[in-house]
Formats: C-alpha cells, structure tokens, sequence
C-alpha cells in the first residue's frame, strides 16, 4: 500500500476492511454445526438423567416404572400406567427419534427393585448422530456412546 502523507486512501482502507470482514466471518459459518453437536449431546445426557430417573423411581415408589416413547407426536414419558404419568417430556429437538433396535418398541422398564425387566438397546437419532443406550439386565445399568 502505498502511504501518504495524509495516511491512507479510501480504496485501501475499504479493501482492508472487506478482508477483514471475510476473515472474522469464516469461523461463523462452523459455529452453527458447532452448536448443533454440543445440543445434540446435551439432549443425550438429559435422556441418560431420565432414565436414571425412572429407576429411582421404581425403587422409591415400588412401582415397576416404564419410559414410552411416542415418536409421531414428539414426546417421551416416565409413568407407572397410562394414567399415572410421572414425566412427561417433550423432544427439544425436531430431528430428534428413538429406534429400538432389540428392545422393541415396548421401551425400558423398571422393575420395582430397580432391576432392569429386559436388557437390550434403543438409539436416539439426533440430526447426523446416533446414541445406542444399552440396557443392561441385573443390576439395571444403563450406558450410551455416541455411534
């Protein structure tokens, strides 16, 4: 750049500013599938407290305590029967399904003793990730790893 004595010229301090413009707004662009992700493991996490919800609950009511999930109208629920409803929580996110893979569409229950009444795994699919909870039969232990 070439400086006068004045400083510099209009032309030049525009360019300048155009550069600096599109180097301050490519990170933008990868903070929103940024956001996304973190979301998407928050939901995750939240889905995992729930579960342990529901078994805790199973023990302290001495209710077997089951989590149905209804994917068409969006929303999952900790409950005892259909009327006794515990929990009711919808999806936070729009892509957000659970597929059973080999516990079936019955969902996760709790026996009264907390133990797990079928062992099996269920993934949440969020956007472009998966989750597979597995449920573990015994002492009812439930874990989940991103796929």
């Amino acid at each position: 750049m070439k400086q006068t004595p004045n400083g510099y010229t209009l032309v030049e301090t525009l360019i300048a500013f155009m550069v600096l413009t599109i180097l301050v707004s490519i990170p933008l662009f990868s903070f929103q599938t940024i956001q996304d992700s973190r979301q998407a493991d928050y939901v995750a996490r939240l889905f995992k407290e729930d579960i342990l919800y529901a078994q805790h609950l199973a023990m302290t009511e001495g209710k077997t305590v089951s989590i149905f999930f209804n994917n068409r109208q969006g929303y999952y629920e900790l409950r005892h029967t259909a009327l006794e409803v515990y929990v009711k929580r919808d999806y936070l996110r729009e892509d957000m399904e659970f597929a059973a893979v080999t516990l079936g569409n019955l969902g996760i229950e709790f026996n009264a003793n907390g133990n797990a009444a079928r062992s099996g795994t269920l993934d949440l699919l969020i956007a472009n990730k998966t989750y597979r909870y597995t449920v573990q039969i015994g002492k009812g232990r439930v874990t989940y790893v991103e796929r």
